[in-house]
């Protein structure tokens, strides 16, 4: 069965094609360090962006929270703008992800 996921307005709706919604929960538990964090280990980098290319090129499937934590732009789906964010947050071009400004 397909899954779509979406995140809105801090929403993350993931619904399963052909079916209803079956999971609506927020981020706004997360704190700001908790952005961009895919492996729960405490920091941001290059191991977490990796984990995100990954699901990109379909060779690894997020966890709803995952998700949430991926979307450090703050709004829409998880997309490449996504990525490409975590690359400056780890290069050091930006100090903090548009979903904590």
């Amino acid at each position: 069965m397909n899954t779509v996921v979406k995140v809105v307005g801090g929403l993350l709706l993931a619904s399963a094609i052909g079916g209803g919604i079956y999971l609506a929960t927020r981020g706004a538990g997360l704190s700001c360090e908790d952005y961009g964090d895919l492996n729960y280990d405490g920091k941001v980098d290059s191991a977490d962006y990796q984990i995100l290319a990954q699901y990109f090129e379909n060779t690894l499937t997020l966890t709803p929270d995952q998700l949430i934590r991926a979307n450090v732009k703050g709004y829409g789906e998880v997309n490449v703008v996504d990525l490409q964010l975590m690359a400056q947050y780890i290069n050091g071009t930006i100090v903090k992800f548009p979903v904590c400004a």
